[in-house]
């Protein structure tokens, strides 16, 4: 029994001996790795002392060794490159993408006595190859943006307003165009006289852009006269007619919300129907270029019209035979209005407006006749302009000042004859007068 006793004994000795190595071994491993982390913490300490260190030297260095203003001569350029060189040995330490940005950075901190940052010197920098380099990209980039601008600005949509405002051909705005996108009087190699391209700047790459964007414009056009809202020429290209009353009219109401003229007055349904007010006349028809426009208005307004928004043309013509004053004549007049009369006759009969596909729009309208008195003589059919009133329409005089008097109630007034009677009076059936086939009963 006392040798297996002894035995264990002997075991759990060993056992204990070796918990004690192991716990021994696991200290010092703790304890060296800790001296380990403390080493390389020192490490890194010593290696940021001597970063600031070096700097701190550097900057006693730069100080003690400052130099002055170099001279900018051209007999001290080995001076400049001296200097450049030990520049550019100290930022190969950076990378090559980084180095701008740095240098720039470090120009906006150093300022002048007066207070005047560094980098500012750069605009001011002597013209040279580098520079002039760096300097035609700046400015191209800027030329390009101008150019693009002056597109913006010079647009299509506001030539086409001055080009019909002013009544200008698209030959004669060719010929603007031409003569401020070129110079005329250029040379070329062999000194013949050329043509050349204006350029946006002096020395710049980027050409003049269109001032007048002819091929925009007329891209412009038409779209508009291939639209609802555009017109029709005639074929003796003396004259032209909207494409639809209906889409004009429209598009008038729709602008007088956002008008002076304060919207319509009326809501145009069937039985508050919109007033539009026709009228037609020429001017100075005795000279050798005029016209005669038909126009229509929003007369049923909130508020005066005074608003160029509330107005269309509805056809023009100039006169075309050896007397002008035929120019009003009733012919003309038809021959000139083919479609505009279409719309008009349809609408008396159903007085609803249509959309662009022909589909009604619960939008009623009612026309009233405005002009001077000729003009309106004319169109109701009287000749001779020597009397004081108007027979066709009404007994009131013009000599009592009865004409103008508009607190008289609008259907006894300039109307107390229909366009029913009127056509009686001129032995005129009304379907022909609306050019509708003859009815069979």
């Amino acid at each position: 029994m006392d040798g297996p006793r002894a035995a264990h004994d002997l075991l759990r000795a060993a056992e204990s001996s070796c918990a004690e190595l192991q716990h021994l071994l696991d200290t010092s491993q703790r304890d060296a790795g800790r001296k380990l982390d403390q080493a390389s913490s020192w490490r890194r300490k010593a290696l940021g002392l001597e970063q600031k260190l070096a700097a701190a030297n550097a900057a006693v260095s730069s100080q003690a060794g400052k130099i002055n203003k170099m001279d900018d001569s051209p007999s001290s350029q080995s001076m400049w490159n001296k200097e450049a060189s030990m520049l550019e040995t100290l930022l190969m330490r950076w990378h090559v993408a980084d180095v701008a940005q740095l240098c720039y950075l470090a120009l906006y901190k150093i300022k002048h006595e007066n207070g005047k940052r560094c980098h500012l010197d750069l605009a001011t920098l002597p013209d040279s190859k580098m520079c002039n380099e760096v300097k035609d990209i700046i400015h191209e980039a800027r030329d390009r943006l101008i150019a693009e601008h002056m597109a913006m600005v010079f647009s299509a949509e506001k030539w086409n307003t001055f080009r019909l405002g002013c009544v200008i051909s698209w030959n004669n705005l060719g010929w603007v165009r031409d003569l401020m996108k070129y110079n005329h009087n250029g040379v070329d190699k062999h000194g013949a006289r050329a043509r050349t391209h204006h350029l946006l700047a002096p020395n710049s790459k980027v050409k003049m852009p269109d001032v007048i964007p002819l091929a925009p414009m007329h891209a412009l056009s038409d779209e508009i006269l291939n639209g609802p809202l555009g017109n029709v020429s005639s074929d003796d290209r003396r004259g032209a007619e909207v494409k639809s009353f209906d889409a004009q009219m429209l598009d008038l109401l729709v602008s007088a919300n956002d008008s002076t003229m304060g919207g319509m007055a009326m809501t145009g349904a069937r039985g508050d129907a919109h007033w539009i007010a026709l009228t037609y006349d020429g001017d100075k028809l005795m000279e050798d270029d005029t016209a005669v426009r038909a126009s229509a208005s929003l007369a049923s307004c909130n508020r005066l019209h005074q608003s160029s928004h509330g107005t269309r043309t509805l056809a023009m013509w100039r006169h075309g035979s050896a007397d002008p004053g035929l120019a009003e004549a009733w012919l003309t007049v038809k021959t000139r209005t083919v479609q505009l009369r279409k719309d008009l006759y349809r609408l008396y009969r159903d007085p609803q407006m249509r959309d662009a596909d022909g589909a009604p729009t619960n939008i009623f309208v009612r026309f009233v006749i405005t002009g001077d008195k000729p003009a309106l003589m004319k169109l109701l059919g009287r000749r001779s302009f020597a009397h004081d009133c108007f027979s066709a329409c009404c007994g009131c005089s013009e000599k009592e000042g009865e004409l103008n008097d508009y607190t008289k109630y609008y259907k006894s007034h300039y109307g107390e004859l229909s366009y029913e009677d009127r056509c009686a009076l001129a032995f005129v059936a009304l379907w022909v007068a609306l050019e509708e086939e003859e009815p069979t009963d």
